[in-house]
């Protein structure tokens, strides 16, 4: 399974609710939204410290813990899972990776196969994200929320106070959901993520034959594979800004609503923090496979058959484009 998605996920719905904060003359809030922009597609030096809990109809399904570094055109991505043992009341499943990237060269060991490493080739980025055609629209969608922001946003939703350093904390809270262009917002970012994570092409997808929830494999293929739209409950966040307008952290909590094909109205709930430190001052260094044996390749592609190693999957499945940007 992609883990990687339920991160990226958290991640962008944060920028969604940012941008849906904006309101006329809050500067602050502006800053905050192109620099989010800048740290995801631009900025090539930088340590992003997270993790994520997701809960289904009130039922944990999936904890996220990882670190993100880029340095040039390394970088460093360890990424740990916890979610439930499936038909083991219970007991909870750990899994994760590692994968350092070095410009067209990656890196992976993976939690279940300790001691074991695989190399694989990807295309050289030195940003955190992939910048495409399809993620420059939905920063367009972000930013032209904060024209109609006025209309939804009262004082109590949105306050802003000095940290006595010269920085500010922002505090955004929605409570009774959001208006339709925040909701179709965080509908294109499933439709991104699905398109982007598990290659799926909506526009040949036929709803009248998608599955329920238990038909498909994990709870994350079932939300994006039988999720006809998504609404905002409810919301609130905590940002903290420094002097110079960059984002130094945030943390907070949603609800959304997912509106299924076939199993009606089912709710995700997510809490979430993200850390940003040593912008311009992270160093990663290159990997170094000493103690580690090489994963296992297929028969008809090994050489020396005398490593008989479980072969993890390829990290460009499991991450497209990862260390690189995804």
């Amino acid at each position: 399974m992609k883990k990687r998605i339920l991160l990226m996920m958290a991640l962008m719905m944060i920028l969604t609710l940012v941008a849906a904060a904006l309101a006329d003359g809050d500067t602050a809030l502006e800053r905050v939204v192109e620099d989010c922009n800048g740290l995801l597609f631009r900025l090539d030096n930088v340590t992003l410290k997270g993790g994520a809990e997701f809960s289904l109809d009130g039922e944990w399904f999936k904890t996220v813990d990882a670190v993100y570094m880029q340095d040039g055109y390394r970088s460093y991505w360890d990424l740990k899972v916890k979610s439930p043992r499936k038909f083991k009341a219970g007991e909870i499943k750990e899994s994760g990776y590692t994968i350092y990237g070095d410009m067209e060269s990656v890196y992976v060991t993976e939690v279940l196969f300790p001691g074991v490493f695989k190399s694989g080739c990807t295309d050289a980025r030195n940003t955190v994200l992939r910048n495409t055609l399809q993620t420059s629209l939905l920063m367009d969608v972000f930013r032209s929320l904060a024209g109609q922001a006025s209309s939804f946003l009262d004082e109590q939703s949105l306050t802003l106070t000095g940290d006595g350093k010269g920085g500010e904390v922002i505090c955004v809270k929605l409570d009774n959901g959001a208006p339709e262009m925040v909701n179709l917002a965080l509908t294109m970012l499933l439709r991104f993520a699905g398109k982007r994570y598990f290659s799926l092409d909506e526009d040949n997808v036929n709803i009248e034959l998608t599955g329920t929830f238990a038909e498909y494999q994990t709870i994350s293929r079932a939300i994006v594979g039988s999720t006809s739209s998504v609404s905002l409950k409810n919301a609130q966040l905590t940002l903290k800004v420094n002097e110079n307008g960059e984002l130094e952290s945030v943390e907070g909590q949603a609800a959304v609503k997912l509106h299924t094909t076939r199993d009606g109205e089912r709710l995700l709930e997510c809490g979430f923090h993200l850390e940003v430190s040593d912008r311009g001052n992270t160093m990663i260094r290159k990997f170094d496979p000493s103690g580690l044996v090489p994963a296992a390749v297929p028969d008809d592609e090994q050489e020396d058959d005398s490593m008989a190693y479980p072969a993890l999957e390829n990290p460009e499945n499991v991450f497209p484009g990862i260390g690189t940007g995804a």
